[in-house]
């Protein structure tokens, strides 16, 4: 094991200072908080930085706020047996050496002000060495969160060199603040939460203006980003497609489109940027339709893991990005019996890897259980029906959760099918089948499901099992619907299926309290939102939820729970 002494960790302290690092400057952001309307302050409103939540403030009585804090502080962990090592720097090249006794590495690697740039998971040589090609410029500041078998090591690291860490000792050493900007999350009770960009380390926020949220609460509002191009007539454009929330930041948001790539949310779905998709392969990424996505984030410390598929276009399969949608990796390695055009993708709620697809006007479905790299074919005995949306039941026990899946074809005379031996034999359980276009499940919990969908043999609409998607009984209104989410308290619904460029179709968007099994009542809708959800995604404020769903050529909306 390369243990580092007191004398070696004074020489790497020497090295870090040498090289230009220095004790951290503080934070120190004044301004206040009013009501958008009355301009009045608002007490108790909470102040946080998206980079670094720890630092967080609350407004005093006129609304003022002072946020203070050191940006990072670097240090090793104390009190901790096992590997250490060294980290090399030299040119693009980042190399770990020198660890013995663990088997894994993980390094992920940020600037100064906390701006994740890079991330890894490799295996260790049995000289216990690993090298990284991390994409930052030639100057500047940055820190390293190195994980090994568990223990993780928080080290700054030089552009040029060499930074050792050990366990069971700490440094003092602190970054600078980088030149990025900072990110301003401001929440308060009763409000819309918004996000205020900070171009400084010190300064004043100015005057940050929050919106009642009874104003714009049970009404949906197009929050689309006005370089997105919705106009269905360009070939091939069907506009917004999936979103998705950050497990681990509800503030985070990520939205899928056609031709048009990948867009981010740091303020429940208010504002967005994009294209993020800008490193490795984001441009292929870009030319075809996100036809539907996935994320899973088991960390705060870490970006989400997504994934997204490409159709219809010359990129085709499946797309992982594990730096929050900035590079991506595709994978085409589907058996010869099915198509590379995938059209709908879940994640086990239990298992990042695990993933199960079904393809675009084709049937069939498949399982990989790597991430993507490779899969296999689970059509079993439904190898009829097409474009099939198949989703994981959460049983509560992750190994039959592994192997208990529901699917739904196009409509045609197929119906709802249920496996629990992971697609070796499926079960028709309903007769309900999803429109062209879209499919989505809502689980609570407890063996309650939900499904959607047309051709049902109680009729058309909103279906509810109580045991896990065995048996159904019709529960909503008796129209088209084609996906179902909720919040604690109430349910939703929503039909729409891509028609073309000159046609629209009813929302019907449906509410009912909770437990759904009765009290569905319909919701008008803003004459421009002409489709329903492709998708929807739930977050929570700290006071609200909200929907945030990708509704086609009508773009992205927004609906805050009443």
């Amino acid at each position: 094991m390369n243990r580092q002494g007191k004398g070696s960790l004074s020489c790497a302290l020497a090295f870090l200072l040498a090289t230009g690092w220095a004790v951290a400057q503080t934070i120190n952001i004044t301004g206040s908080v009013v009501d958008s309307t009355t301009s009045t302050g608002i007490p108790g409103a909470l102040v946080k930085l998206a980079e670094f939540p720890q630092i967080t403030t609350t407004t005093v009585a006129n609304g003022a706020f002072s946020l203070t804090g050191v940006p990072v502080e670097i240090a090793t962990p104390q009190n901790v047996s096992g590997a250490g090592g060294v980290i090399r720097v030299q040119g693009n090249m980042l190399t770990i050496f020198g660890v013995v006794g663990a088997a894994r590495v993980t390094v992920d690697i940020f600037t100064g002000n906390g701006r994740h740039v890079f991330h890894a998971d490799r295996a260790l040589s049995p000289r216990g060495s690993a090298q990284f090609y991390p994409r930052w410029k030639k100057s500047g500041n940055y820190y390293a969160k190195v994980r090994l078998d568990g223990k993780e090591y928080t080290v700054a690291i030089a552009r040029e060199g060499q930074t050792m860490f050990s366990p069971g000792s700490a440094t003092a050493s602190a970054l600078r603040k980088s030149a990025a900007a900072y990110n301003l999350q401001v929440t308060a009770s009763g409000y819309i939460a918004k996000s205020v960009a900070m171009p400084a380390i010190t300064g004043s926020a100015g005057v940050i203006k929050l919106m009642a949220a009874s104003a714009q609460m049970g009404v949906w509002v197009n929050v689309t980003p006005s370089p997105i191009v919705l106009d269905s007539s360009i070939q091939d454009n069907y506009g917004a497609q999936d979103v998705v929330v950050d497990p681990q930041r509800p503030s985070d948001l990520y939205a899928f489109t056609c031709h048009q790539g990948v867009w981010k949310s740091i303020d429940y779905g208010v504002n967005w940027t994009g294209p993020i998709n800008t490193g490795a392969n984001g441009s292929k990424l870009a030319s075809g339709k996100q036809w539907m996505a996935a994320i899973s984030n088991t960390s705060p410390a870490s970006p989400p893991t997504l994934y997204t598929a490409n159709g219809a276009s010359g990129d085709m399969g499946i797309w992982k990005s594990t730096d929050g949608g900035v590079s991506w990796t595709q994978y085409q390695t589907f058996p010869s019996t099915l198509s590379q055009d995938v059209y709908s993708i879940d994640m086990d709620p239990n298992d990042v890897d695990h993933l199960v697809v079904g393809f675009h006007e084709r049937a069939g479905i498949a399982e990989s259980t790597d991430g993507g790299k490779t899969w296999k074919d689970v059509t079993g005995n439904i190898s009829t029906g097409t474009s099939w949306y198949v989703s994981f039941i959460n049983t509560g026990d992750p190994a039959t959760t592994r192997t208990t899946w529901i699917a739904s074809p196009q409509a045609g005379d197929v119906g709802t099918n249920r496996t629990t031996d992971g697609g070796a034999h499926w079960t028709r359980v309903e007769s309900v089948e999803h429109e062209h276009g879209q499919w989505q499940v809502y689980q609570p919990g407890g063996g309650v499901v939900f499904i959607a969908g047309v051709n049902g043999t109680q009729g058309n609409g909103v279906y509810r099992s109580n045991d896990y998607g065995v048996s159904w009984t019709h529960v909503g209104l008796t129209r088209a619907e084609e996906i179902v989410v909720g919040t604690p308290t109430h349910l939703y619904a929503t039909e729409a299926w891509p028609c073309g460029p000159t046609c629209t179709i009813p929302t019907n968007f449906e509410v009912a309290p909770m437990p759904g099994t009765t009290g569905w009542s319909d919701v008008p809708t803003p004459t421009a939102m002409t489709y329903g959800a492709k998708r929807m995604t739930v977050t929570f404020d700290g006071n609200h939820h909200i929907i945030v769903a990708g509704c086609w050529n009508a773009g992205f909306w927004r609906y805050i729970e009443p």
